[in-house]
């Protein structure tokens, strides 16, 4: 895409259709693959997207052990409770805020982990681990992990290489709160902290950082769109088109 721009800014102004046709042919290709299961959508700030990311690794989390629990007998509503009152998420002393927020409004345990000097004051996976230890001999069940690229107290980089591991060794959900430091990425050289980004479950940024954007929105991406639009879906036999039944 990038070798198809102009190298100097265009001195007549393009019609709505001719920047459409480029929208359509240069830009849509490359934008996600046409089989790919992942997809995004605008939120109005960061702390929304964080706590739609919380509400769907909740219900994620509570889908992979329900079959589990319901063999065992009893209501299906009683089971959810019982799972979502185990659930536990994990983060930074330093991260934004609204994941505690979130937590407090998803109804789930928030673990927030202090970070050290000597990580520049980043949190690390071993941290994470330590706590996930003795969260499973408590009987909890840890479900989402919280790394944030970019602070809002010191800008700094929760240490997303040895946090992806833990993730997926304890099957928790992953989100990047990218909000501060993602609208960088743009610039190669900034993308170090990033690496590792593409294990995410989800990934918030904030347009209005470094890019300039005048509204306050944030847009979150997902690893698997359908999942995450599942979590806030119920559709009953009613509602369903005939071809669906």
């Amino acid at each position: 895409l990038y070798n198809t721009m102009p190298k100097n800014c265009p001195e007549n102004p393009e019609t709505f259709n001719d920047i459409f046709e480029d929208i359509k042919l240069k830009i849509m290709p490359g934008d996600s693959p046409p089989a790919s299961q992942g997809g995004g959508t605008v939120t109005e700030s960061g702390s929304d997207a964080i706590l739609c990311a919380v509400l769907a690794a909740r219900q994620w989390k509570i889908n992979q052990v329900i079959e589990e629990q319901q063999r065992k007998g009893g209501s299906k509503f009683d089971t959810v409770h019982d799972i979502g009152k185990r659930l536990v998420v994990y983060s930074s002393k330093d991260a934004h805020s609204c994941i505690e927020k979130a937590c407090k409004l998803a109804m789930l345990r928030c673990r927030p982990i202090q970070p050290l000097e000597e990580n520049q004051w980043g949190i690390t996976g071993e941290q994470i681990e330590a706590e996930i230890k003795k969260d499973l001999e408590k009987g909890l069940i840890p479900c989402f992990i919280n790394c944030t690229l970019g602070t809002s107290s010191t800008a700094s980089c929760d240490k997303l290489t040895s946090i992806c591991p833990v993730s997926k060794k304890y099957d928790t959900w992953l989100h990047v709160d990218a909000a501060y430091a993602g609208s960088t990425f743009i610039d190669t050289k900034f993308r170090e902290v990033a690496e590792g980004i593409e294990s995410a479950h989800t990934i918030n940024v904030n347009l209005s950082k470094f890019l300039l954007h005048s509204a306050t929105l944030s847009i979150i991406w997902t690893r698997e769109q359908k999942i995450y639009k599942d979590a806030f879906s119920i559709t009953p036999m009613y509602l369903k088109p005939s071809h669906d039944m």
